[in-house]
């Protein structure tokens, strides 16, 4: 729920401060945006994209296979590291859009694509930890 909220919502508040579409691609040899989508994209694809995952996991707790431990794991640094990932992607397209007349004129968002792969990894580690936990118990 809170991924899904956040992914929606600072979009939704901020629209009036976003330019129409937005950057949402830069290349990696220039501080130049190369690719943009329309604002309200931006946040349906990544709901998108958190629904698909939470799904698969909800599909695999269903079926339990959650029961396995390492299987568990898996699913708890999967839907960390999701979630993280898409929500600092999230906000760094907001904070590199954010007051800038056209999409064109978008920041360059190097600290948000670290903070991205950073969060990401970061809110995966409880799975992984219980996976080294449930190899421990054996």
């Amino acid at each position: 729920m809170v991924v899904g909220c956040t992914l929606l919502v600072p979009p939704s508040l901020l629209r009036h401060r976003l330019p129409d579409p937005v950057a949402t691609h830069w290349r990696a040899t220039s501080d130049v945006p190369d690719g943009s989508m329309p604002l309200w994209v931006t946040p349906v694809v990544a709901t998108a994209l958190w629904t698909v995952v939470v799904a698969v996991v909800a599909a695999l707790w269903r079926r339990g296979l959650t029961a396995r431990p390492a299987v568990r794991a898996w699913c708890v640094s999967i839907l960390g590291g999701g979630g993280g990932f898409l929500v600092a992607v999230q906000l760094t397209i907001i904070h590199a859009n954010l007051d800038r007349p056209t999409w064109q004129a978008a920041g360059v968002p190097t600290w948000g694509l670290l903070l991205a792969g950073l969060l990401g990894g970061l809110a995966g580690l409880p799975g992984l930890a219980a996976k080294r936990r449930s190899r421990t118990t054996r």
